[in-house]
């Protein structure tokens, strides 16, 4: 029984540590690099104390999770996932209690954008969107048009809501 020994303590999201087949190296999934990817650390298994500086292990993905080795560490399984959301707009008839069919997109591209708010007057909608590897707030026009960052920092700025006066 020993002492508990940090192996990460930053601002830095980790997650899914692995131990290498011989022991030797401590896999885990962070956001360090800008994107969820694979990192390695070597560590002494008997204390947990770790012996060198964490290091990048490159992989073929820009989103990366759930590293797993093989019993005899000849072969290596992972999960790659590739996100994109865009916000589309449909008609709402409210007296008829009906949606159309028929989608207008406000956004498009390979950007993961998602929680739309409408302001009070419904002439704007606010929204987040990862972008450069990092989340920031934005607002457009009702239509997808005029569209203005309106945070660029690396905090996760998410899910903007309206006060009730816009």
């Amino acid at each position: 029984k020993g002492d508990v020994v940090d192996v990460t303590n930053d601002a830095a999201v980790d997650w899914n540590p692995v131990w290498s087949p011989d022991g030797n190296d401590l896999y885990f999934v962070s956001n360090r690099s800008g994107t969820m990817n694979l990192w390695r650390v070597s560590i002494d298994e008997q204390s947990g104390r770790v012996l060198g500086e964490r290091e990048s292990v490159a992989t073929p993905t820009a989103y990366f999770e759930n590293p797993a080795f093989s019993r005899d560490g000849k072969t290596f399984a992972f999960a790659q996932a590739n996100f994109t959301a865009n916000i589309d707009r449909f008609d709402y008839d409210a007296k008829a209690e009906t949606l159309s069919t028929t989608s207008i997109a406000l956004t498009k591209g390979a950007k993961f954008v998602r929680n739309p708010s409408y302001s009070p007057d419904g002439t704007l909608i606010a929204f987040d969107a990862v972008t450069n590897k990092q989340e920031d707030i934005f607002v457009m026009s009702s239509d997808g048009t005029n569209v203005r960052q309106l945070t660029n920092d690396i905090h996760k700025d998410r899910a903007p809501t309206w006060s009730p006066d816009g």
